[in-house]
């Protein structure tokens, strides 16, 4: 239809050039949107430059839409330090209805006036500086608690330089007062910080207060027939020493052996009406003189006057890494009775500890 009525050679390059120009003008438009959006597109650039490189990541080759999940942290921490750049200016908050801002509307309704995280060594340290970078950049309110000791990932932040990496202005204060545990158990938690070669600040036991109670116990060589019954006698003990039974928990190595556990134990104990609950994924179900039972991957921030530990050697086998982190946040989990039982003889990791223990409380 158009025949010859198109433009000319000339007309057609007077034309291409200002198509061009105003592709990079449009640019503009929106400039922090385009910065803002592109950053994972950015990423994937960098990370193919380093990895030909073979610099920091694998030498296989990587879908180009395929990324970790530690990977996504890094590039949510990179959109939130560049939002956090521009939002960090009351002119610019003031601004964001504008189409030029607009894009920032989004990560500034993210923001809270203050963050706190709890747990926070389980955390990595680019984990913990997206959560900072959530507060209000002109409060910067981020507030983290947790015990290195009691780092049950093997990314988590493992000292305080982690931390100021993290949130290079934060302050950092340290508890010294242990708070719940008696003489004994307060001991062997620093003996097991010692032994692990973990962080150990200098722990005091409060003032003007009975701490005195009892030696830690251990079962070793011991089949689960033989577990269950020792358990038994074990839970008699605590409960013929006090007016009624305090909180208990039997933590077990992994999520199939809870069942297991509580129902054997249930068979040997149901006599003394002691009440067994399995606790699945974690949930501490039943009443607080029920005996219950959890996996030890999801004990963290419960408290119980007696903690069992069943099968810790083998936990000490299936868990290599991490087995000093589940040892220790263990322990501190009891107040006053600690007792654990090995399918052999005690770990490696815990024979340095073993005079901290006895076999019964009688």
């Amino acid at each position: 239809m158009l025949g010859d009525r198109t433009l000319g050679n000339a007309e057609l390059a007077d034309v291409g050039a200002n198509l061009i120009s105003q592709k990079h003008a449009r640019r503009f438009i929106n400039p922090v949107k385009l910065y803002i959006s592109g950053i994972p597109v950015r990423y994937r650039r960098f990370r193919r430059a380093r990895r030909l490189e073979g610099r920091w990541y694998t030498t296989k080759e990587v879908r180009f839409t395929d990324i970790h999940p530690l990977e996504v942290d890094v590039v949510l921490l990179a959109i939130l330090r560049a939002a956090g750049e521009f939002l960090g200016s009351a002119s610019t908050v003031a601004r964001v209805d504008e189409p030029a801002w607009s894009h920032l509307k989004t990560i500034l309704a993210l923001y809270r006036n203050q963050i706190l995280a709890d747990e926070a060594t389980d955390f990595s340290p680019v984990q913990l500086a997206c959560m900072s970078a959530l507060a209000y950049p002109t409060t910067r309110s981020f507030f983290a608690c947790g015990d290195f000791n009691q780092r049950l990932t093997t990314w988590g932040a493992r000292s305080s330089t982690d931390l100021k990496w993290a949130c290079p202005d934060i302050a950092i204060q340290e508890i010294t007062v242990s708070y719940r545990q008696t003489k004994q158990l307060s001991e062997l938690s620093r003996a097991i910080i010692a032994v692990s070669a973990g962080t150990a600040p200098a722990i005091n036991l409060p003032a003007n207060v009975d701490t005195d109670g009892v030696k830690p116990v251990v079962l070793e060589e011991s089949d689960p027939a033989r577990t269950a019954d020792w358990l038994a006698r074990r839970i008699r003990e605590i409960d013929g020493l006090i007016i009624s039974l305090p909180s208990t928990a039997v933590f077990v190595k992994s999520e199939a052996d809870v069942a297991v556990v509580a129902e054997a134990l249930s068979e040997v104990a149901a006599d003394d009406n002691i009440n067994v609950v399995p606790c699945p994924i974690g949930k501490a179900l039943g009443q607080d003189n029920d005996v219950r039972v959890f996996d030890v991957q999801h004990i963290k921030g419960l408290e119980f006057e007696a903690v069992f530990f069943v099968a810790i050697d083998r936990l000490a086998t299936e868990q290599p890494v991490l087995f000093d982190k589940y040892l220790y946040v263990g322990a501190s989990r009891a107040a006053t009775y600690l007792g654990v039982t090995c399918e052999g003889g005690l770990p490696q990791a815990m024979e340095p500890l073993r005079g901290h223990f006895g076999t019964d409380w009688s």
